[in-house]
């Protein structure tokens, strides 16, 4: 399928298990918050190679796809992963295909046996090795590595590699992704943004097509976050407390952890609280499809009484025969100004 918008040609396909199959209309959602992302495309039955026939569909199990975007002929890979779902109903001269990027290994695969004298980042690295992902870890800062020694019960055993992953980021304030066959782990704000405008007037004036933003009053509430533990080395008692700044009544969370440092105590309270403030504003964009939006970005409001960066929680494509290619970002920050303290 090639749509020409301007002087570009964009054409959306899928690889699977490395044959070319054309499709029709494709979307992938690409979120920043520790979950899978998906696709979905429909795909013309007369227009299949003759080796991924509406036969193997209806015998083989695809190993491997990539869903591809090609402007005026450069290619860029917007998801790898699996094949989860077929839909053919027989009246029509589709099939509609769908799944999930390569974290589908993380959810399926457990850990049965200790990380001996590991840090977290370590054990990241050898969980995404064993599933064939590679790391981008950034400067991931977890520090207090022996915790996984002391609550390991709790932590790893029976659960997925993806389980495991998400207690260590969750505890620090970390975000996880999967970019391509890479796993993406990020602990501090991203410092490249993607900038839209918006300035209301007659008429209105943006480089979007649609701007949208939520406000939850409750989330804009001051916060007070407890952790409370108990530090097997020391034999003593861990209590760390965050405040985080807002307007109204304070919202108090109170959370329990065993075998837990003052240190891990003092980063999970100050990131809870901060998550928990993160929630006041959800700002919503649609602009013609980019391909330069990235889940590592903040996304940076112009023009209006919301102006602000938000964190960029998750990006979409949606590439359609009839429907051009048009690009949705979902991001959320509190109100600035507001601190962790």
């Amino acid at each position: 399928m090639t749509i020409t918008s301007g002087v570009y040609a964009i054409r959306a396909f899928l690889r699977v298990d490395g044959s070319t199959v054309p499709v029709t209309e494709m979307k992938v959602s690409l979120p920043a918050e520790r979950k899978s992302a998906t696709w979905s495309a429909e795909v013309p039955i007369d227009s299949l190679p003759a080796d991924r026939s509406e036969a193997y569909w209806a015998k083989e199990n695809p190993k491997k796809v990539e869903c591809i975007c090609s402007v005026d002929g450069v290619e860029t890979v917007l998801l790898a992963g699996t094949v989860d779902k077929l839909s053919a109903p027989l009246a029509e001269t589709k099939i509609a295909l769908s799944g999930r990027c390569l974290s589908a290994m993380l959810h399926e695969k457990r850990a049965r046996e200790k990380f001996q004298n590991k840090k977290p980042e370590d054990i990241i690295k050898d969980l995404a090795g064993r599933v064939g992902l590679s790391t981008d870890l950034g400067d991931f800062g977890l520090k207090a590595g022996r915790f996984v020694q002391i609550d390991w019960a709790e932590l790893a055993h029976g659960h997925s590699y993806s389980e495991i992953l998400d207690k260590m980021c969750v505890d620090v304030g970390a975000r996880w992704w999967i970019e391509g066959d890479k796993l993406t782990v990020r602990i501090d704000p991203a410092s490249d943004v993607y900038s839209v405008d918006y300035k209301r007037g007659t008429p209105d004036q943006s480089d979007a097509m649609r701007v949208s933003i939520e406000r939850n009053f409750q989330a804009a509430r001051p916060a007070k976050v407890t952790t409370a533990g108990w530090d097997e080395r020391k034999k003593a008692k861990v209590h760390s407390t965050a405040n985080v700044s807002g307007v109204g009544s304070t919202r108090e969370y109170h959370y329990e952890h065993h075998g837990v440092s003052p240190e891990r105590a003092s980063k999970h309270s100050k990131a809870k609280a901060k998550e928990h403030a993160r929630h006041e504003f959800v700002c919503t964009v649609k602009i013609a499809g980019d391909l330069t939006v990235n889940r590592a970005k903040k996304l940076r409001l112009t023009g209006n009484i919301y102006a602000q960066d938000y964190d960029i929680e998750s990006v979409s494509h949606e590439i359609a025969q009839h429907g051009g290619f048009v690009t949705s970002i979902s991001a959320k920050s509190a109100k600035k100004g507001r601190k962790v303290k």
